[in-house]
Formats: C-alpha cells, sequence, structure tokens
C-alpha cells in the first residue's frame, strides 16, 4: 500500500522541472513520451504482482474471511475491471484499459484486505510528508513564477490563468488530493497547535492558486458534508455549524461576486464551461445500447460519469459509484469506533477524499487521470483493512517489498 501511495504522490514530479505534460494545455511545455507514460503502470503492475505473490505464498495457510461486504467489493471490482479490460481490448480503447487496470488493482488489493492488516501510522506518516514537500513545492512554483516568470504547466504569459499544481503540476488532480492531505494533517499535527493551523491553511492557500472551481467546490462540499455526518449527534458541534457556516458561506459567496480578479479568473474558464456543460449534450445523445454499456465510447467527455456511462454502461457507472459509498460508509463507523490518531488520521484522509472525488467526478473526468483514479481505489481498500499498531510488543513483523506491511489478521 506504502508503494501505491509512493508512486501516486511522486511519480509525476518530473513535469514541473522538465517541463514535460502536454503542448496542448501549456505553450512552454513538451509532450511526455510513451515510455514515461508506461512507466507508471509498468511500476503499479510489478507493486501488485509481488503482492499477490507474497499473500499468495505466506498467506495460503491463513483462513480467508468471507465477509459479505468484502466478498462483493472484490466481485465488483472483479466484473468492472473484467469488462472494462476486454472491452477496451476489442475496441482499442486505451482511455477504457487505463480505466480497467484501476479496477484490477483494487481487485487485487481488495483480496489482500481479507487475510492482511495494514500500518496505519507508516501510511499516515507517507501522507503527511507528501503534504508537507507539496506545501514547498508550490511555494517554489510560485516563487518562480513571481521572481522569473516560470510557468507551470497550466498557464499562459500575460494571463491570470496560472494555475499552480504542486508535485503532480496538475491543478485540478492537486485540488483533490488536498482532500486527502488537509484532514491528515489536522489530526497527525494535533499536538502542534501554531504548525497544524499553518499548514492547513498553507494547503488551503495551494488548493485556491490551483484555480479549479470544480477542485474547490468538491473538497469545500466534502469537508462540509463529512464532517456533517460524523458530528450530527453532537448537538454543541451542530449548534456552531448552524452558527458558524451559514455567515462563513455568505461571506465567501459576497466575496467571490464581488471580486474583480475572482471575475477576472471566471472570463478565462468560459470555454472550459462550456466544454464540461457539453457533458449533458453527449448523455442526451446516447442510446439504449450506449445506457446498456454496448456502444462505442464518445470522446472527450468532461464528467467522470457521463464518460463512463458511454464505456461501460449506466449498471457499470452505479455499481463504481456504490463501490465509494460503502467506502465512505465503513470509513464513516471506522472513524466513530477508532481511538489513536494514527488510524482516525488514515481513515480521515481516505474518507474526504472518497467523498471529494465523488462529488467532483460529477463535473470532472478523474476516473481516467492519474493518481487521481488509483488513490480512489486505495481508499476504497483502506476502508476494507483491519489496521494494526505494528510497533506494539509482543506483535509479530512481517513485511512485503511491494510496500504493504502484513501481519496475520485476527478473525473480524
Amino acid at each position: 500500500m506504502v508503494a501505491l501511495l509512493l508512486i501516486s504522490f511522486y511519480y509525476l514530479s518530473y513535469r514541473y522541472p522538465f517541463q514535460i505534460n502536454s503542448s496542448t494545455s501549456s505553450p512552454t511545455y513538451a509532450d511526455t513520451p510513451t515510455w514515461l507514460q508506461l512507466g507508471k503502470y509498468a511500476l503499479i503492475a510489478a507493486v501488485l504482482a509481488l503482492a499477490a505473490i507474497v499473500n499468495a505464498v505466506r498467506g495460503a495457510r491463513r483462513e480467508t474471511i468471507s465477509e459479505a461486504p468484502f466478498v462483493l467489493t472484490r466481485l465488483s471490482f472483479a466484473l468492472l475491471a473484467g469488462y472494462t479490460i476486454t472491452k477496451g481490448i476489442v475496441l482499442g480503447s486505451t482511455d477504457m484499459l487505463v480505466l480497467g487496470s484501476g479496477l484490477a488493482a483494487g481487485f487485487i488489493l481488495s483480496g489482500l484486505s481479507l487475510k492482511w492488516r495494514i500500518d496505519a501510522g507508516r501510511l499516515t506518516r507517507v501522507i503527511a510528508v507528501f503534504a508537507l514537500l507539496a506545501i514547498i513545492m508550490e511555494a517554489i512554483q510560485v516563487f518562480l513564477f513571481l521572481s522569473q516568470g516560470r510557468l507551470p504547466a497550466l498557464a499562459y504569459k500575460n494571463s491570470i490563468s496560472v494555475r499552480f499544481g504542486s508535485l503532480l503540476d496538475d491543478p485540478n488532480g492537486f485540488a483533490v488530493l488536498v482532500a486527502l492531505a488537509l484532514p491528515v494533517v489536522f489530526v497527525v499535527w494535533k499536538s502542534r497547535p501554531v504548525w497544524r493551523i499553518v499548514l492547513c491553511l498553507a494547503l488551503l492557500v495551494s488548493l485556491v492558486l490551483t484555480q479549479s472551481f470544480t477542485g474547490i467546490a468538491a473538497v469545500a462540499l466534502a469537508l462540509l458534508a463529512g464532517s456533517f455526518a460524523l458530528n450530527w449527534r453532537r448537538p454543541l458541534v451542530m449548534a456552531g455549524f448552524l452558527i458558524l457556516v451559514p455567515p462563513v458561506v455568505l461571506g465567501v459567496w459576497d466575496y467571490v461576486t464581488g471580486s474583480a480578479v475572482v471575475q477576472s479568473v471566471w472570463l478565462t474558464k468560459t470555454g472550459s464551461v462550456n466544454d464540461h456543460a457539453s457533458s449533458l449534450d453527449a448523455l442526451g445523445a446516447m442510446g439504449v445500447a450506449d445506457v446498456l454499456g454496448f456502444g462505442i465510447p464518445t470522446a472527450a467527455i468532461e464528467s467522470s460519469y457521463v464518460s463512463m456511462i458511454s464505456s461501460v454502461g449506466l449498471p457499470f457507472t452505479v455499481m463504481y459509484i456504490i463501490l465509494g459509498l460503502f467506502g465512505v460508509t465503513r470509513l464513516h463507523k471506522t472513524i466513530k469506533s477508532s481511538q489513536k490518531d494514527r488510524e482516525i488520521a488514515l481513515h480521515y484522509g481516505a474518507y474526504f477524499y472518497l467523498i471529494a472525488y465523488l462529488i467532483g467526478s460529477i463535473n470532472m473526468q478523474f476516473s481516467q487521470v492519474f493518481p487521481v483514479d488509483l488513490l480512489y481505489i486505495v481508499a476504497i481498500c483502506i476502508s476494507l483493512f483491519k489496521t494494526s499498531d505494528l510497533g506494539q510488543a509482543g506483535r509479530p513483523l512481517t513485511t512485503t517489498d511491494a510496500g504493504l506491511r502484513m501481519t496475520p489478521s485476527h478473525p473480524r
């Protein structure tokens, strides 16, 4: 699991220093070579293959747990991956193969969750370090832009449309990752309140600097909806929500509608808004065969859900969403019952990330964009695993090179 997080967080870090991404969306960047595009999938495949082999060899004698949620999740991943990959091969669709490969990763990871535990502390540290490095990288990009005019991937000279994407150099993708990093930082740094405030504010500023309206809205709504769901039975907390949230929302809305800067940014989004609106046209143009998953995928659809309906049909799209919702439900229960900060931090991050992903996918293409799509699968699988304090005395330690630290899973 750690290895998958490391690949997700850092593989694309070559983009900014070498100015490699897409020449169609940036006047200063070159297109990514094919070998670099495929490299991440080769690494992910190697990690998962190693994990599967270790699981087969070392876990063969362990009793597999057959609780319905785990079996149904794995079966859903298998059906989605099998159909998507098969159709992608038949049609020669790279996008469908990308979607299917992520689902196949979910099938393997969900299988491991039936026998093994994960080290919540280790995963939490990986996410917290990423958050810190992302803030530093964001600061470097802003400094170089202001001092030398150095443009990130999605930016144009003499324009307010300069969008910063930190380590990913992808504003939309990084915006959603803030939903994963922010809750982890909030919990991990609670013993140092000053640093906690500084780092959380830095992440929020980084979110704004992405100029990703969908990403900002998705993270904000995820934090509000997720926090409400976790605290709705606590009268004092809910009173605070009712007192503080409406004025803050109205204040932000008043600033946004009255700010010349925001209006200027909005004018640069006209073409993008039209592209996103065209998703509804694509949905309306679909026939029965398309909705059932037997049609030819429509290219360049902005909405993840409309794109998935076009690719694999409505039933499979609903299954894909339900997998995320079940993950949110499991994490909600785990958060309410967890006592250790490392477990709470990890599950908070996965919980809010899944909500932000599901909301953002309404308007943004996330289901075929690395690493946002892979982290959706990883977050779902985190909800399946039991956690373990592997530093506890008397508890056996075993590891795999795939980054998933394993100990025998006790009966649930």
